[in-house]
């Protein structure tokens, strides 16, 4: 592929979830007119596994190095068949999966990580792998969940709170709302009203235009946006509650959850407590998480 236009890499593990995910990569390759990369590589062991585990991993390891062939073709007549003129490569890598799609997304545009965890060993470490690649992958990782593939009528939802990262949320959110032909909702979390603790006296302070400069300030970041990508058809909402509870509320007939995250280091990756961590373990759909 040309430089200037990289292409979606997903990786696949032979399982369901992956094909599905391959499929839906392939809609984005597709339409952002670049080529489809389809990456098979060994479990993430991790460092402190239980000798009973090891040996799990290790059975997988073997299982799919004899399949490896069989499910990478399975991958690409799938998404083949969607898209017959799309340019497809595979490829099959003796490292660790995370390894493998970090290193990958140095060249990317889109990483999707394609698995539903239905060979033993993956749902032992699928947490591992999905943590170290959304947290070091050099650009945005769809985590794949659900076995729904895109479509016109359900909404990408974007959180959105002024923050670099959040800044690529939404122009990531707003490309793949564009690529989908999808609405696109962003939710904004403002939960100022809750004081941080008890107080004697009121607050002296004017919340309503507080909250109406806010919303100024939010409308006038959505529409500049709005103008690179004059298709899409984009609301945005304050909610007064922490932001993983309002991106999940808004979730129920969405079809991609869209959230930046700041961390690259270790503490990060081990904190479950923010935004993109909480959506990882508790969101049903897919999950695009973006760095600034």
């Amino acid at each position: 592929m040309p430089e200037d236009n990289p292409p979606v890499v997903v990786g696949v593990d032979g399982s369901e979830g992956a094909i599905a995910a391959a499929r839906w990569a392939g809609v984005i390759a597709a339409q952002l007119r670049t080529g489809l990369h389809i990456v098979h590589a060994l479990p993430s062991i991790g460092r402190n596994l239980a000798e009973s585990a090891a040996a799990i991993a290790a059975a997988a390891m073997s299982y799919q190095d004899d399949a490896v062939a069989i499910l990478l073709r399975e991958a690409t007549d799938a998404v083949r068949a969607d898209h017959p003129a799309l340019l497809i490569s595979t490829e099959a890598l003796d490292i660790p999966v995370d390894k493998a799609l970090i290193e990958a997304s140095r060249s990317a545009r889109l990483v999707v990580l394609g698995g539903d965890g239905l060979i033993p060993a993956v749902a032992l470490l699928v947490g591992s792998t999905t943590l170290s690649v959304a947290t070091h992958a050099c650009c945005p990782v769809v985590v794949w969940r659900g076995g729904q593939m895109p479509d016109d009528d359900r909404a990408v939802v974007v959180g959105f709170d002024f923050t670099p990262a959040a800044r690529s949320a939404l122009e990531n959110a707003f490309m793949v709302a564009e690529c989908l032909g999808a609405p696109l909702r962003v939710v904004y979390s403002w939960p100022t009203r809750t004081p941080a603790a008890p107080v004697s006296i009121p607050f002296l302070i004017d919340w309503e235009a507080l909250e109406a400069a806010e919303w100024s300030r939010l409308a006038d970041t959505v529409n500049r946006a709005n103008k690179r990508h004059p298709g899409v058809s984009a609301e945005f909402r304050i909610e007064a509650v922490s932001p993983a509870k309002a991106l999940l509320g808004r979730s129920a007939d969405a079809q991609l959850l869209v959230v930046g995250t700041r961390g690259r280091n270790t503490v990060a990756s081990a904190l479950l407590g923010s935004t993109s961590m909480n959506l990882l373990q508790h969101s049903r759909i897919p999950i695009m998480i973006c760095r600034p």
